[in-house]
């Protein structure tokens, strides 16, 4: 079963015995107050941290895009996506995330509230660029997450829906501690605390058969990247964990419009807490959020041998949320859970 062998990716509980190679956790947050700022290079925070920025698009777009990256990902990891949008005329701004690609800290995990605020403070920033052009919000799998939590409002945050036109989830990472077996969080939870610099080789992917996509010169790209990282410690793997628990919870409250887009041969994202998401998106029976399944399509959905029906699909998205999708593999949010659920 893909989400047994997720399971296994995550956390060999067996091997918690190793010591951990970690020193002291850096803070998460910069420890100098500024006024948060976009520049050409980056993104500076309200702690002052800089977020490293890649942009794609015209100088004077008819939409704004701001799009999240996955984990152990960067910015950067965004370019096809954003060369496909803005030959439609859509501005598409990535940043590093923090902990990841080249900001500071890379590899230590910084907090599901503080990566969530990032994302508002980007869009905030976008506002300001763009007068009378609220951005849309896009986010690939943790990025997904991320977006979740950065817009469906809470109550330290109000209602941020007003941040946004509306938001695309590309295969979001929402797989919550519920959803794991006693001892997966157990033992999340174990290394977290007593072995939290123990990292977990990506090559473990490529023994349990893991596929992110059927591409092999993105594989080729990925493996020369330096700024993706090839490995993942075990806090940061718990604090992921509390990320996607927190984003499912968020996800009823995901304001319209929204399209949730998920691949038939996912390997990372289980269907059963997809299905869950999207039922609880189809519990508000708004035609404003719609859902795709791409009977072939791979965990990176962008960066596939098929990704042009995902581009097709979030332009003609972007320019107009209640457009027919050109690919034909659109179904309402509750048939999709129903069909995940039962081919699980």
């Amino acid at each position: 079963m893909r989400g047994n062998r997720t399971l296994r990716l995550l956390v060999p509980v067996a091997a918690l015995w190793l010591a951990g190679c970690a020193g002291p956790t850096p803070s998460p947050a910069g420890d100098e107050p500024r006024t948060p700022m976009i520049d050409p290079e980056a993104i500076q925070t309200a702690d002052g941290d800089q977020l490293p920025l890649h942009r794609w698009g015209p100088d004077e777009p008819d939409e704004v895009v701001l799009a999240l990256h996955g984990f152990n990902d960067h910015g950067g990891s965004m370019q096809a996506l954003g060369e496909a949008l803005a030959a439609h005329g859509i501005a598409v701004y990535a940043y590093d995330q923090r902990g990841f690609g080249a900001t500071r800290n890379v590899g230590y995990w910084s907090g599901y509230r503080l990566m969530a605020e990032d994302a508002r403070t980007a869009l905030r920033l976008l506002h300001e660029r763009y007068p009378g052009k609220s951005p849309y919000l896009i986010g690939k799998s943790m990025g997904g997450a991320v977006a979740l939590l950065a817009v469906a409002g809470t109550p330290d945050h109000g209602d941020a829906s007003s941040l946004v036109a509306g938001t695309v989830l590309i295969a979001p990472a929402v797989w919550s501690r519920g959803d794991m077996p006693w001892y997966q969080r157990f033992g999340l939870w174990l290394g977290a605390r007593l072995t939290p610099g123990w990292r977990l080789d990506g090559e473990m992917a490529a023994e349990l058969d893991i596929r992110p996509t059927d591409d092999p010169a993105v594989l080729e790209q990925m493996r020369d990247d330096p700024r993706v990282l090839r490995h993942a410690r075990i806090d940061a793997l718990d604090g992921l964990t509390t990320l996607m628990s927190r984003a499912l919870e968020a996800g009823p409250d995901l304001p319209p419009p929204s399209l949730t887009l998920y691949g038939g041969r996912d390997d990372l994202v289980p269907p059963l807490p997809l299905a869950r998401l999207l039922e609880g998106l189809a519990a508000k029976e708004s035609g404003d959020h719609r859902a795709v399944l791409y009977p072939e399509g791979y965990h990176m959905l962008t960066r596939y041998t098929r990704a042009e029906s995902t581009f097709a699909d979030i332009a003609a998205w972007l320019r107009d949320p209640g457009a027919t999708l050109p690919a034909g593999h659109e179904r309402p949010p509750g048939d999709l859970a129903r069909h995940l659920r039962e081919s699980d």
